[in-house]
């Protein structure tokens, strides 16, 4: 019987997530993600899905799933720095959208405490704090969005998720995503 060390399979799983990737990105789908770490960072994101692709304001619910790998323990707090670019028509520039009462580009004190939140609303919802090293699944959980989402919404967005710990920057991941109506 052969055995396999973490890193490797991590490293594996990363491989094939980035082969997925490409093929998914030839598709006319409009989600796609890819990891901005630093080598040093201890949060890796292996596997996110964002359904439906793309996401369609007149559906209710947007479905999440996440597996994150971590290589060392984080404690309390987490925040996140969330930047959120909508892509204009107007030679593919870009524009980012201010915080406006906790949505869009803000900055989040602990998504610890944001996940215990969400696990209120969610039972289906697993948090973890601290953030223990290993693989984490977030299985799949549905978010309401609602019937009050303006049409005006639709289009593309560029968003880059920034976490920090204690000792320093933890992992980052960047989306790119698709609204319509």
């Amino acid at each position: 019987m052969s055995h396999i060390k973490l890193g490797s399979l991590v490293t594996l799983i990363q491989k094939q997530t980035e082969r997925h990737f490409t093929l998914h990105l030839k598709g006319n789908a409009g989600f796609s993600w890819k990891s901005c770490n630093s080598a040093t960072d201890p949060l890796t994101v292996i596997s996110l899905t964002v359904e439906p692709d793309p996401i369609v304001l007149s559906k209710e619910n947007l479905t999440l799933s996440l597996i994150v790998n971590s290589t060392k323990q984080l404690s309390p707090p987490i925040p996140m720095a969330l930047t959120i670019e909508r892509k204009t028509g107007f030679f593919g520039l870009s524009f980012k959208i201010p915080c406006v009462n906790n949505l869009g580009s803000c900055t989040t004190a602990d998504v610890c405490e944001m996940c215990l939140q969400y696990q209120k609303q969610n039972q289906n919802l697993s948090c973890e704090c601290p953030f223990k090293v290993g693989l984490h699944t977030f299985p799949k959980t549905t978010i309401l969005l609602g019937k009050d989402i303006p049409n005006s919404f639709t289009g593309d967005y560029k968003i880059k998720a920034d976490f920090t710990s204690k000792e320093g920057h933890a992992g980052c991941v960047q989306l790119e995503i698709k609204i319509v109506k």
